[in-house]
């Protein structure tokens, strides 16, 4: 790690941890390579995502996250918020007011302390697969895209409220065929993890 290295932190989830990649990478390091191909250690990131977090675990993780100040913050969550149990047209696991506050009390502490915050968008799933999975007391776990874009969109908005830059991963993702980039249900496979660390890469170089 060179002196002039950047610190990197990074709070999400399943996806952002790299999960079914079948190059064992994921798209953060994916990204790390592209960002340090020109200049060696120029980069180094800091991940923190852990499956199955939702915006209420990024809130109670953030201080750990930024207590040693890095210079840019990635905040990749949400698709777990927009879980329904046994009823595919039930209520969400988070409501809607809820989630605003939590993503609310989120962007407002990171902004006090980060001087580079990057929120990126849910990804669509394939309903045709679901549901694909149950949980600890062995429920149906349903996802709905609609509701998805509908949450996607919701956190861009806060992300303009408080001039932090959004990362669009939804229409990217769907326009590029999203169904032949999952793995499973919900997560990407080695190309679609390539693709988000490409467009990560350029919406991101030069500007930090």
């Amino acid at each position: 790690m060179g002196i002039e290295s950047k610190p990197i932190a990074v709070l999400g989830d399943s996806i952002t941890n790299g999960y079914y990649d079948e190059k064992g990478l994921g798209w953060i390091p994916r990204l790390s390579l592209l960002l340090n191909k020109d200049n060696p250690n120029s980069y180094f990131f800091r991940n923190f995502a852990v499956s199955g977090d939702c915006i209420y675990d990024i809130k109670y993780k953030m201080f750990s996250a930024v207590e040693k100040w890095p210079d840019v913050l990635f905040i990749v969550v949400g698709v777990n918020d927009t879980q329904i149990y046994s009823d595919r047209n039930g209520q969400m696991a988070i409501s809607r007011d809820i989630r605003r506050e939590l993503w609310y009390d989120v962007l407002r502490f990171a902004k006090k302390i980060v001087p580079h915050i990057y929120v990126f968008g849910l990804l669509p799933v394939d309903e045709g697969r679901v549901p694909a999975r149950k949980n600890e007391w062995g429920t149906d776990q349903f996802y709905r895209n609609d509701l998805i874009k509908e949450y996607h969109d919701d956190i861009e908005k806060w992300c303009i409220e408080f001039k932090i830059h959004f990362v669009d991963f939804y229409s990217k993702f769907q326009d590029a065929g999203h169904i032949d980039l999952l793995a499973d249900d919900v997560h990407p496979n080695a190309r679609g993890h390539e693709l988000l660390a490409q467009w990560a890469y350029e919406e991101l170089k030069g500007k930090v």
